[in-house]
């Protein structure tokens, strides 16, 4: 029981969420090349330089995975100051953005990694988030 609850901190969703229930959730919105795309970019994430095991003492590389601004409450608006809901809501942002400038693919990619940071708030069972609220949707 103690291996599979340090496996779930360290970072339990794995490829068969990251990548392949992703990839099943959004093959209806995106179709199978941007569902993909999609998938493959949130797996990534787990990767490189935001790598959580292997940049344990990186804050920022620590903040897409786990909530690095723990003590911090929550903002005037309700939303929490968790730092993966941040990456997430500029990530979603940029995504936007970059959608608007006809660039579809660059925005799937950034996209991706805010979804990354959003399933990671939950694979990492992390108790004090109570309620996330994204664009005024509450989850």
């Amino acid at each position: 029981m103690y291996f599979q609850m340090d496996l779930v901190y360290l970072g339990g969703w794995g490829k068969d969420v990251h990548k392949d229930r992703t990839f099943e959730w959004c093959r209806d919105i995106l179709g199978p090349a941007g569902a993909q795309l999609l998938a493959d970019r949130c797996q990534w994430m787990d990767s490189g330089e935001t790598n959580p095991v292997k940049h344990f003492k990186n804050k920022e590389a620590q903040g897409w995975h786990f909530n690095v601004n723990r003590g911090h409450g929550s903002n005037r608006d309700g939303d929490t100051n968790d730092s993966r809901i941040q990456h997430a809501i500029d990530r979603f942002n940029t995504a936007l953005a970059k959608r608007k400038d006809g660039k579809a693919i660059s925005a799937i990619e950034t996209l991706a990694q805010g979804v990354h940071a959003l399933q990671d708030i939950f694979a990492h069972l992390d108790r004090l988030v109570k309620k996330v609220r994204i664009g005024g949707i509450s989850c």
